[in-house]
């Protein structure tokens, strides 16, 4: 198992507040489809004003403008950090760990590149994890076709502090939320040739222990790409190096 929140020199990455919020840490996974990636990003900086920390990874991408759009925005401060798996795609478990391992946020979102988002989104999304402390994973939209329809799914709405979220049985969907203090108690998503069975192990695991699967009433997020191509490929080649450094973004008070 790798070592979580500890930076190169084995200290612990701190938990950040910003103004009395706590932040958020967005990391998207990114594999080819540059358009996607364009399309996400550029939604994702229009409608994220909430303070955040935006993490990539690159999973091997085959396709150069991937990388060189990534480079171009991490140069230009864009990025909290990047990472780039170049020319080995290690899968979503491992990608997914070596996001969170760089976050500074309370909260942990795993986020794929073909995403837009819906203003207010992650304003919504932090106000149901602070007011749902139940809540093991949180779905950012709902799946509407079988076998995994939503509607089949769904056991009850909660109410409280004016806030409706529903429980469901399961929640199917590449884009989710974690508290931090969950993924350091439970540790790392298991890494391998899992496909989609990463963050679906990881979900049951935590209703195993009685947490809650939710899901707001109205999605947060479009998933606009599911079911394109090289989504889980495979294939091996040569890694390099991690870049890190902590930025926030949205609307950050004066200190």
């Amino acid at each position: 198992m790798q070592k979580k929140f500890l930076d190169d020199k084995e200290n612990r990455i701190p938990y950040i507040t910003v103004g009395n919020k706590p932040l958020a840490s967005l990391v998207v996974l990114s594999f080819n489809r540059p358009q996607f990636l364009h399309t996400t990003i550029a939604s994702l900086k229009k409608n994220t004003k909430y303070p955040y920390e935006l993490i990539i990874v690159d999973d091997g991408s085959m396709e150069e403008e991937n990388v060189e759009f990534l480079l171009r925005l991490y140069k230009a401060k864009e990025l909290s950090c990047l990472i780039l798996n170049a020319g080995k795609n290690q899968g979503v478990g491992a990608s997914i760990n070596k996001g969170f391992h760089c976050a500074h946020g309370k909260y942990l979102f795993k986020l794929d590149s073909d995403l837009e988002f819906k203003p207010l989104w992650l304003e919504k999304a932090v106000a149901i994890l602070e007011t749902f402390p139940e809540i093991g994973v949180l779905g950012l939209f709902k799946y509407w076709y079988d076998p995994c329809d939503w509607r089949k799914m769904l056991v009850k709405e909660v109410t409280r502090d004016g806030l409706t979220i529903e429980i469901h049985e399961d929640q199917v969907g590449s884009a989710m939320a974690f508290r931090r203090e969950i993924y350091e108690k439970y540790g790392d998503f298991i890494e391998g040739s899992w496909a989609f069975g990463e963050d679906y192990e990881y979900k049951m695991h935590l209703k195993k222990e009685g947490y809650w699967i939710a899901l707001p009433k109205i999605d947060l997020v479009t998933n606009f790409g599911f079911g394109e191509p090289f989504t889980s490929m495979r294939w091996k080649g040569k890694e390099v190096g991690v870049s890190k450094k902590p930025l926030i973004f949205g609307s950050v008070p004066n200190e």
